[in-house]
């Protein structure tokens, strides 16, 4: 349990805990008692000069009160500063200031991070920053299981249901529907669902009037390291993007399939560098009946294939990228335009060597 200090130890607050509440749930092995800032505001809106006072502060009064060492924060609203514009530019101390204080930080939300479980994040020295799960109100307690089972480490191989509750994730741009089941935009909000006539299951694709491209990826992948991941599209005319070794929206490998082009491109902390192209029509027959679109990582060579058939390849792919999971994304320069049909989604480990780690 996080305390504000404000709330629970300096002033008399019937809707938050007293102090004598602390000390009893402190002195039961059911609850450990940790740090939640001095006041709770939003440490992205707060002026650099009292952002010390703001983490420290329940720190210290906590350390009294219980005669411990408090070493867990937890960021107020879920929010590190990583992502969110700052007019006061605290966000570039927030993290810093945590990191240099406490052994470990919970964080809630992040525009770039898909995966509900929680991995290795770059961090100073020996802190652990973890990812916790906003739970809503309206969910019952098998939407929250469903969730937590969706974001579990998928073994390879891996052959997609294509159906909702799988694990596909929406990046919050553009539409993600499943055809078969009467479609879901959030996964968060859908409800798990049978996966009888999975076989006839689409995932289709498509951006919004306002924007140019939707783009998805699969919770549970995030350690895969080798392996060949195939989806089968049916030809919209709108850019295809595989994407291979995701780990976040600034880092990632990926195949774009273009009419008569397909390339290959990494973004690394959030800059994108196309490696290598190759002029590449796609038959009509292929657009008309449907295809499939390859991508194939092994160490740092990165393959692009159609049909089986391999189109461009490079050695070069950035060392950093070395495990990551999968995502596709469609887009088009024409905003409302892009759209993306996926009948078939699988992945393959490329040696007998488990790529998964649990």
């Amino acid at each position: 349990m996080f305390a504000i200090e404000k709330y629970s130890l300096l002033e008399k607050e019937s809707y938050y805990l007293a102090k004598p509440e602390i000390l009893k749930m402190e002195e039961s092995p059911r609850w450990e008692i940790q740090s939640h800032t001095k006041t709770h505001r939003d440490l992205t809106k707060v002026e650099t000069s009292e952002l010390a006072d703001e983490i420290l502060g329940s720190k210290k009064g906590l350390e009294e009160l219980l005669h411990k060492n408090i070493i867990v924060f937890a960021f107020p609203f879920g929010e590190s500063g990583e992502e969110t514009y700052d007019p006061f530019e605290s966000d570039k101390l927030v993290l810093d200031l945590a990191e240099s204080v406490y052994p470990m930080s919970f964080y809630q939300f992040s525009g770039t991070r898909r995966f509900t479980e929680n991995y290795p994040v770059p961090a100073k020295d020996d802190h652990y920053l973890v990812r916790r799960i906003s739970v809503r109100p309206n969910w019952s307690g098998q939407e929250l299981l469903s969730l937590l089972q969706s974001g579990e480490s998928k073994p390879l191989p891996f052959h997609a249901k294509l159906v909702a509750g799988e694990g596909f994730v929406n990046t919050l741009w553009g539409n993600m529907i499943f055809d078969t089941f009467g479609g879901f935009e959030n996964m968060a909000e859908a409800p798990r669902v049978s996966a009888a006539s999975s076989d006839q299951a689409r995932l289709s694709l498509s951006a919004l009037s306002d924007n140019t491209g939707s783009a998805v990826v699969l919770d549970g992948t995030r350690m895969w390291k080798d392996y060949e991941f195939t989806a089968r599209l049916r030809w919209t005319g709108s850019n295809v993007f595989l994407w291979a070794r995701y780990q976040d929206d600034h880092n990632y490998a990926a195949c774009n399939f273009r009419d008569n082009l397909v390339h290959i491109e990494q973004t690394r902390d959030g800059k994108l560098t196309v490696i290598k192209g190759e002029q590449s029509r796609i038959p009509e027959t292929l657009k008309k009946n449907g295809f499939d679109a390859s991508i194939r990582v092994e160490g740092r060579k990165v393959t692009c294939l159609v049909d089986g058939v391999p189109v461009v390849e490079t050695q070069f792919l950035d060392p950093k990228l070395d495990t990551g999971g999968i995502g596709l994304k469609t887009w088009d320069a024409e905003l409302g335009v892009a759209t993306a049909e996926i009948e078939d989604v699988k992945v393959e480990p490329i040696s007998n060597e488990l790529s998964a780690i649990f």
